[in-house]
């Protein structure tokens, strides 16, 4: 028996744990649970991984430290130390993308569209940052605040510069992920600032989930390169 064919039955068990956590508001289980997310795809893909280059051993040990982190009281300095990582994790895996990017001609409604997509998620990520700039913090906590969501946006327009100049499997998963971090992030801030709630929590750590899963199919999937006027 492949040790891959764990894979659904443990992320299974693993993310019941987190519900029920979260239901039953067990903190320490659902954060535990939280870290596992991460634990378990990088043992079962461990092998797949190429270790040879410096973006994934850096993105690894920077994305694990953010996820310990958690397990830590709830510090202001935690919060701030826990935002340098991700931002840290979005550069490293912006760089990576940027690897497999190449120039080529495209489709102008496709440049349109999506410089339009990220019109919007930029007014609401300005909507979300002046909400946090109302809640009581330091001048540096809110830059770090600005930074962290500069970095989610920068990940965000190299996430579709890399599927419209690729299209290659590899791609979409990285989109994929991207869009997991991004919304997981948005509700997380949400239920920091806002209100805490239960659908919101859920939501938040099956993105989390997601997040961790889709780490591995990205760096696990050999690029294919196919350029965009191949299907024009």
């Amino acid at each position: 028996m492949k040790i891959k064919k764990l894979f659904l039955p443990l992320t299974f068990i693993v993310l019941t744990i987190n519900i029920f956590a979260i239901i039953f508001q067990v903190k320490l289980l659902e954060e535990t649970s939280r870290l596992l997310f991460f634990l378990i795809p990088l043992w079962l893909y461990f092998q797949d991984l190429r270790f040879l280059n410096n973006n994934l051993i850096s993105f690894l040990v920077v994305f694990f430290f953010s996820e310990v982190i958690i397990l830590f009281p709830d510090f202001w300095y935690f919060t701030i130390f826990r935002l340098l990582l991700l931002i840290t994790a979005h550069l490293l895996l912006s760089r990576e993308a940027l690897r497999f990017t190449k120039k080529v001609q495209s489709n102008n409604f496709i440049l349109f569209f999506g410089g339009f997509l990220f019109l919007i998620n930029g007014y609401f990520f300005a909507l979300h940052f002046l909400k946090i700039k109302e809640h009581p913090g330091s001048m540096a906590e809110l830059s770090i605040y600005a930074f962290y969501y500069l970095s989610l946006l920068v990940l965000a327009i190299v996430a579709l510069i890399y599927y419209i100049n690729s299209y290659s499997k590899k791609s979409v998963f990285f989109i994929a992920l991207v869009l997991a971090i991004i919304f997981a992030s948005i509700f997380e801030n949400m239920q920091q600032i806002y209100l805490l709630d239960l659908g919101l929590s859920l939501v938040q750590n099956i993105l989390h989930f997601a997040t961790a899963v889709l780490i591995f199919f990205f760096f696990t999937t050999k690029e294919r390169r196919i350029d965009l006027h191949q299907f024009l």
